[in-house]
């Protein structure tokens, strides 16, 4: 009998598993999304498109620090992310942004 397409010779025992927590992510031109990001019984699952322990796009942090170059105050870059994107980035984030 013939194995289907989705059944390998060597297939692991790693199979999805559920989801991690639900959390909020920042995108860039988006704004604020709740994302439900897989996991399997092994823990190898990494999304390419999330990254890992992140909060906030990438991009929005490297725009919030040359804002920051630019004498923004912590508190009004806070402000501007809650009118801009609808989540308030608090400021231990703006603050952490250059590091």
């Amino acid at each position: 009998m013939a194995l289907g397409p989705f059944h390998a010779q060597n297939q692991s025992d790693n199979k999805r598993n559920g989801y991690q927590p639900e959390r909020d992510y920042v995108l860039k031109g988006v704004g604020a999304l709740k994302i439900r990001i897989p996991k399997d019984r092994l823990g190898r699952f990494e999304s390419i498109i999330v990254p890992p322990n992140e909060r906030v796009d990438p991009r929005i942090k490297a725009e919030m620090a040359i804002l920051q170059l630019a004498s923004l105050s912590s508190r009004t870059l806070s402000m501007i992310s809650k009118r801009l994107l609808g989540v308030e980035v608090g400021k231990d984030t703006v603050n952490g942004i250059d590091r």
